[in-house]
Formats: C-alpha cells, sequence, structure tokens
C-alpha cells in the first residue's frame, strides 16, 4: 500500500516489484555456473546479460523467476554437454 501525493489517503495498485533471488537459487547458479565457465565471473554475468535481454552487475540483481530461468538454461546446457561428451 502507498500513500497518494498528498499523503493523505492510502492507494492500492499492482506492484511491478518481484521477490529477488533466494539464497539457494543464488548458491545452485553459482554451482551451475562455475561448471562451465570455471573462474569466469566476466563471462558468468555476460551469459546471465544475454540470456535475460539486460544488463547485470551480479547474480544478485536477478528476480527469483530469472535466477529459475537462467538455472534451466545452464542445466540444459550441462545435460546437453554431458550427452555430446559421451558420444
Amino acid at each position: 500500500m502507498s500513500i497518494d501525493d498528498e499523503g493523505k489517503q492510502p492507494v492500492t495498485g499492482h506492484s511491478d516489484v518481484q521477490p529477488t533471488i533466494t539464497a539457494q537459487q543464488l548458491k545452485r547458479l553459482h554451482a551451475l555456473s562455475t561448471q562451465i565457465f570455471h573462474n569466469d565471473r566476466d563471462g558468468r554475468i555476460d551469459f546471465a546479460s544475454l540470456i535475460l535481454h539486460r544488463d547485470i552487475e551480479s547474480y544478485k540483481d536477478l528476480t527469483e523467476q530469472e535466477a529459475a530461468k537462467l538455472a534451466d538454461i545452464l542445466l540444459g546446457y550441462q545435460l546437453l554437454d554431458s550427452y555430446l561428451s559421451a558420444s
């Protein structure tokens, strides 16, 4: 709930604020991306920015939804890489 311009009455409405990345998601992203990008932090951040279509400075800038999307993509990449390596 927020206050109108004059500070008198509550104004209700839809908020565009989304929950930020959880500690568990952050750990998962670091584990998944380290396996792919090793110690290349810039590479991890650039990849995340490319996938999410926005600039980020850190995984801590992500929403829960963005973190889930990125984790799914990283996991998919790892599975594909494992499959291709086994062939």
